[in-house]
């Protein structure tokens, strides 16, 4: 596979008040999860979180559907430590590790360029960094690469989909925009409750919390390819 190169980096700081001998222990324990491309053939299915943050919505999505394999990409190392703090108090309280999660800190453009094509069932990006000034908005992570490389990852199916959360208006527009621009993907909501409704499985997010305390809302937007979306909404059917 050709190696990709990126230009701007989608992520702010990578760590926060950890020392040395702390990220190096970290590492040891995030080895324990470490995802391995034979991971993928395991489980029926596969979802993977773009900038998991935390990891603790994971973390309960996880322990939710134990069929399922999440794998969570996150660069920020006190995230990783949070999300390995739960497994670990989850399997000394109940003697069993959570064998269906996965973990990896490295940058999310570059783990996705390694694997395989159609081995993903949904791809997940939760309250992205908006990058707000306009200067940075070229940092933002949905863009019509990163639109194309889950096209590519996600499998053949009528159920494979990307999913956006933000509570960011100007994000959403910008997801609306790369989505009518590269024409894969399109939004299979139909009413304008359904971008305030969180989907069955949604797991609150520490972002989603915070966000509420400062009185905004979050749009939560299921992608499907386009002839995908047209079996589940008659609205999107074109004519032959």
């Amino acid at each position: 596979m050709t190696e990709r190169k990126h230009t701007h980096r989608t992520f702010g700081r990578t760590t926060s008040r950890l020392d040395a001998a702390t990220l190096a222990k970290l590492a040891t324990r995030l080895e324990v999860y470490a995802f391995e491309v034979s991971d993928l053939a395991k489980f029926d299915t596969v979802e993977l979180e773009v900038g998991m943050g935390n990891g603790l919505a994971l973390f309960e999505r996880a322990k939710a559907a134990p069929e399922t394999l999440f794998v969570g990409s996150e660069v920020y190392q006190n995230g990783l430590r949070s999300l390995v703090n739960a497994l670990e108090q989850y399997e000394g309280a109940t003697g069993e590790k959570l064998n269906n999660v996965r973990i990896t800190g490295d940058d999310a453009r570059e783990f996705m360029a390694a694997l395989p094509d159609n081995c993903v069932d949904r791809v997940c990006l939760l309250y992205p960094d908006p990058w707000p000034k306009a200067r940075h908005k070229v940092r933002r992570m949905f863009t019509p690469e990163f639109v194309a490389e889950c096209d590519r990852l996600l499998k053949a199916l009528d159920t494979a989909e990307l999913f956006v959360a933000t509570d960011i208006p100007d994000y959403i527009l910008q997801v609306f925009g790369v989505v009518q621009q590269t024409g894969v993907f399109v939004p299979t909501a139909i009413r304008p409750t359904d971008w305030a409704t969180a989907p069955k499985w949604w797991q609150p997010t520490k972002y989603e919390a915070k966000a509420a305390r400062e009185n905004r809302f979050p749009f939560y937007v299921p992608l499907k390819r386009v002839g995908d979306a047209a079996k589940v909404n008659h609205n999107l059917k074109t004519k032959p």
